[in-house]
Parts: structure tokens; sequence; C-alpha cells
């Protein structure tokens, strides 16, 4: 698969003849301000081959490169993980060459007479392919409340490929508190379940990567809803799958 990459380039007059360059033994398309291609360009940046070229000015373009991709975007089984309330956050992804190998998660405890929340987020752990001693910890929305779990990972060459959420039901005039838990699958078949999952609910089955490895997620939390309010942060959860 490719994708594509903005280079920026600055050229000397407009120019209508239509060509290629070559950039790091890739051929690339120019076009001027005016939308028109252009000739070639010279390592000093002036445009040559050009027609019509009357007044003398500079040109700033965004040219798209093409370049190869390695980790490209797989498919995923099901979707998304929604929950009831709350926004979605933006997508903690794996940095290129690495895949999720294991997660942490963020849960309250009973409140007792009070407020209960159950999960409030979680992190992924992602380690390189090629040099499983490097790696990432990503993380996306966050809820406030609970403590974090120590991390959980799959056993070494294995990474994450699916998850399942455990959900409560909507209470009514109870105490609601949405997703309390997650687990995650490992491409060996084994689940794993990190410490701390709350006590209310049932699981359901998430995503899964139909191919690959999971590498990225963001998820969706319900902001504090006040003194009077009822607090249930971690609603949904969303993967995205590399191979």
């Amino acid at each position: 698969m490719l994708r594509g990459k903005a280079t920026v380039f600055y050229i000397l007059r407009p120019g209508k003849k239509k060509g290629t360059i070559i950039r790091n033994g890739v051929k690339v398309k120019l076009r001027n301000a005016h939308g028109n291609y252009i000739h070639s360009v010279k390592s000093s940046g002036a445009a040559t081959g050009m027609t019509n070229s009357k007044k003398s000015a500079w040109y700033h373009l965004n040219i798209k490169t093409r370049v190869r991709n390695r980790d490209v975007a797989a498919p995923v089984a099901g979707k998304s993980f929604r929950g009831y309330w709350g926004s979605w956050g933006p997508w903690g992804r794996c940095p290129r060459g690495y895949r999720a190998t294991g997660y942490q998660q963020r849960v309250q405890k009973k409140q007792g007479d009070h407020d209960d929340t159950g999960l409030n987020a979680i992190r992924l752990i992602c380690r390189k392919k090629t040099n499983r001693k490097r790696r990432r910890i990503v993380s996306s929305y966050e809820g406030w409340w609970g403590r974090w779990s120590k991390l959980k990972e799959c056993s070494p060459g294995h990474y994450l490929t699916g998850y399942k959420v455990k959900l409560e039901s909507k209470q009514a005039w109870g105490d609601d508190t949405a997703a309390n838990g997650v687990k995650f699958k490992c491409s060996n078949g084994k689940w794993l379940q990190a410490a701390g999952t709350g006590k209310w609910g049932s699981w359901r089955t998430g995503q899964r990567c139909k191919k690959g490895h999971i590498a990225a997620f963001r998820a969706r939390i319900e902001s504090p809803q006040g003194d009077s309010g009822d607090d249930t942060a971690m609603n949904g959860l969303s993967i995205g799958c590399r191979k």
C-alpha cells in the first residue's frame, strides 16, 4: 500500500508544461500555484522548461509524494463498542513498526453510598516488532477516578487482536457505571484481564482484527456531571488494526 506524505517545494515562475521529477527514487508530478504542471525542478529549487514566464515570482507548493508503507491498515470485524454516553477521544496510535502487546486499566473501586463510575480509562502497551525491549504506551481520553492496574501483556512474540467490554445496563433511577472493565485477546488465543475490573455488568463482545494486530484505539468518555449528576466515565472503545 502507498501512503501520501506532504513535501514542500519552492519554484520560480509559473509554467504549463507537464512532466515529472525524481525525488528519492520516486516520480512526482508537480503543479504550480495556478494549477499548471511544471516540467522539472533543479536542486536549487528553480523551475526549468517553463513557458509563459514573463513575470518572475516564487510560488509555494504542497506536493504529495508516494512512499511505500510497510505497516498498512488491516480490516476490523465488528462495530465500535459505543456504550451510552460521552464523547470520543483522539486516536492513540502505536508508532510505525510497533504493535500492541498489552494494556492497563483504571477502575474506581466501589464507593458505597457515593457515586460509582467503574472503568475510567485504558492505555495500550506497544512494542517494536524487531526489538521487543523498545516500547511505548499510548492513550486516548481518560476518566478522572480510580487507580491504574499493573501492565498486563501477552507472552513474548504475541500481540493483541480483539477485546471484550464488561458493561452494566442502564439503571434508570439507579447509579449508572456503564463500562466496568476491558479484556483483550492475544494472538495465541489467550485472554488478558488486568486487575481491578468492576463488579457490575456482563461481558460483551467488542471488535477484533480480521488480520494483523491492534495498533490503535480511542475511548468514549463521559465528562464529570457535577455534584448532582451521575458519573460513568468510560463508556465505549474502538480499535484500529495493522498487518
